[in-house]
């Protein structure tokens, strides 16, 4: 019984090893997605006053669909955008935490 038992043993030992080794296995490089690289087409510059509001009024229109608050704002790329809604919803939160939500709107 023990010879069968230690045989059963390295058979599932070596199924668990051949399984395991699988996963190590990098995929193949022809199917890896690769990502574009970043490039900056703009300079860094500020929101206007008039950006913003815009920015508002499409995010109250369109919801989070970034490329039409793009085609709304006309100034700024849908990566500015999302990045500026990134930094605004933490903002709002923020101001909800201290009970300042009377300044959400600035």
């Amino acid at each position: 019984m023990e010879l069968g038992a230690t045989s059963a043993r390295q058979s599932l030992s070596s199924s668990w090893e051949r399984h395991q080794g699988q996963h190590l296995q990098c995929a193949d490089p022809s199917t890896v997605k690769t990502r574009k690289p970043y490039t900056i087409t703009k300079q860094r510059e500020r929101w206007t006053d008039e950006e913003h509001q815009k920015f508002l009024e499409a995010l109250r229109l369109h919801g989070r669909a970034w490329r039409k608050i793009e085609e709304f704002i006309g100034t700024k790329t849908a990566v500015q955008i999302r990045s500026h809604a990134q930094k605004f919803f933490s903002k709002v939160e923020r101001l909800k935490e201290t009970g300042e939500t009377e300044k959400v709107i600035e």
